[in-house]
């Protein structure tokens, strides 16, 4: 009578244990004992589980509520892809079991939109935030980056440094042959600092009239020339305010008083 006693408690506990894989095994519900349930497994033999743990119904929980060794199984759209209603890389998303229903869930969260062509922010706007005909970072094109020496204009990296002696761009032209670099300062240490010019053929102050250079600001404001090269005449040129002009009197609002 003692060893049928020790050997029903020795039963008992076996069933009330934690962890799944040392559950007593069973045949019927006799040998699970009085409180438990023999229940069927989907793979291996059947085991003992405590009466009202387990449901006949499995629910969309992400939990095995019937005990049976799977999770959900009577819900095969769990996992697959579908279509949520939010935007840009938030749209995408997997089916999963949430609250008791199978729902459709992002598969990404909104993060800081960068310049990647996607819509990082989910808020319906690609790049947004990124001017890519002046982001030196992103110039014309997400990871265009301008390098040393040039500056991001109307989405291309342009001559900027135009006194080092160096093709920054790459276009085959250096500092004032390069058309980027007209008006910009060409040569430091100087006062006033001279400015990339283009000369006008009958500027007549070099035998190669049209050619680009490096000249200092337009001094002679009553010969008709530009001097300078810099598009702009006499009083037309800043450098000429004050300065006196053709009728004598000095240059005023660009331009020459009669």
């Amino acid at each position: 009578m003692r060893t049928r006693v020790i050997s029903f408690v020795l039963l008992l506990a076996a069933c009330v244990q934690v962890n799944p894989s040392a559950r007593y095994s069973c045949v019927t519900a006799e040998d699970c004992g009085p409180g438990f349930e023999c229940i069927d497994r989907f793979e291996g033999a059947s085991q003992c589980f405590r009466e009202g743990e387990c449901v006949p119904d499995e629910l969309c929980n992400g939990a095995d509520d019937n005990c049976d060794g799977r999770v959900d199984e009577t819900f095969p759209e769990e996992g697959e892809a579908c279509a949520t209603t939010a935007l840009g890389v938030c749209a995408p998303g997997a089916r999963v079991c949430e609250l008791g229903q199978l729902t459709c869930v992002s598969n990404l969260m909104p993060s800081t939109e960068t310049c990647d062509l996607l819509d990082n922010d989910c808020d319906g706007a690609v790049d947004d935030g990124f001017d890519l005909t002046v982001d030196p970072a992103n110039c014309g094109a997400c990871g265009t980056v301008c390098t040393t020496g040039t500056v991001c204009r109307a989405s291309r990296c342009d001559e900027s440094q135009c006194s080092d002696g160096v093709d920054n761009d790459q276009d085959g032209l250096t500092d004032c042959d390069d058309a980027n670099c007209q008006g910009q300062v060409c040569a430091t240490g100087m006062a006033p600092e001279p400015r990339c010019g283009v000369l006008s053929p009958d500027a007549g102050t070099t035998p190669d009239g049209g050619a680009r250079g490096c000249f200092q600001p337009e001094t002679a404001c009553n010969n008709g020339l530009d001097d300078d090269g810099d598009g702009e005449p006499d009083c037309e040129d800043v450098d000429c305010a004050g300065r006196t002009c053709a009728s004598g009197n000095t240059c005023t609002n660009r331009a020459c008083p009669p």
